[in-house]
């Protein structure tokens, strides 16, 4: 089936705003962007509410909560030696959530990102979400119960990821809204994460903290990819105009996934 038949809507939580991307079959995809209150839950219950109402009556085939900035925790999770149940890795992942972050840490919401070599597991929490849904009415869970934790909802980055070809060795920058990603792969797998706040206009100050990044995990060597997603027009250009300027110092490769996760047309 074609993604233009197929009626989806996608949404993109940020740090400042939450953006939608509906799409119904036979009609113009339709862009909504949405200030969202502290309150985040309610934030998104009022974004979901307002696409079931653009679309009443329409069967969907695909409706996904995208995550990202802020509201987003990654850290690098070591595998262990032997296979666990899915119980007992449950209990491993929110063990190390605590010795990390703390006991409060226990109840976040996460994502694991698994990769080939298996010698370490990407995981991203959502700590932020977590501490509104527990303040949040039975009514505004109900929603956001239904959409927001099941497999429909990704971290941006992790997902991202997921839809790129990697080298065993590279690192590989993921730009968001106001923050930037950095991943570190050794043979494979994901060994270090770290995260900077993103100036567009500013990204030649990107330099020194890739550098040390590199340095510090053995990753001088290593091609240094960013990975963004092609209608994200004006990053680009400041990407490769940036791109021309780093030289020897830090030769970048501007890669696109395989696939679209969000359309940042208008955003």
């Amino acid at each position: 089936m074609s993604l233009l038949s197929i009626n989806r809507s996608t949404v993109l939580l940020l740090a400042d705003a939450i953006h939608t991307r509906t799409h119904i079959s036979g009609q113009a995809p339709q862009r909504h962007t949405h200030a969202w209150s502290e309150d985040v839950s309610v934030s998104l219950q009022e974004v979901l509410d307002r696409t079931q109402e653009i679309a009443a009556g329409v069967h969907w085939q695909t409706l996904q909560v995208l995550i990202a900035d802020h509201h987003v925790h990654y850290s690098v999770v070591p595998a262990v030696d032997v296979a666990l149940t899915p119980n007992e890795q449950l209990a491993y992942t929110q063990a190390f959530m605590v010795q990390t972050w703390g006991e409060s840490a226990q109840t976040w919401p996460f994502r694991l990102l698994r990769f080939p070599a298996a010698q370490a597991n990407l995981l991203a929490t959502m700590p932020q979400l977590t501490a509104a849904v527990l303040q949040s009415t039975p009514s505004t869970l109900k929603g956001l119960r239904k959409m927001l934790f099941q497999p429909s909802a990704k971290p941006y980055a992790s997902a991202l990821l997921a839809l790129a070809p990697r080298p065993d060795h590279a690192v590989i920058l993921v730009p968001e809204h106001q923050v930037i990603r950095l991943f570190v792969f050794n043979q494979g797998d994901c060994v270090h994460v770290s995260s900077t706040r993103l100036e567009v206009s500013q990204l030649a100050s990107l330099l020194p903290w890739i550098k040390r990044e590199q340095a510090l995990h053995g990753a001088s060597q290593s091609p240094c990819q960013v990975l963004v997603e092609p209608s994200r027009h004006t990053l680009i250009q400041a990407l490769k105009a940036w791109q021309a300027t780093t030289g020897p110092a830090l030769p970048l490769q501007i890669v696109y996934p395989r696939d679209v996760l969000f359309d940042w047309s208008a955003s």
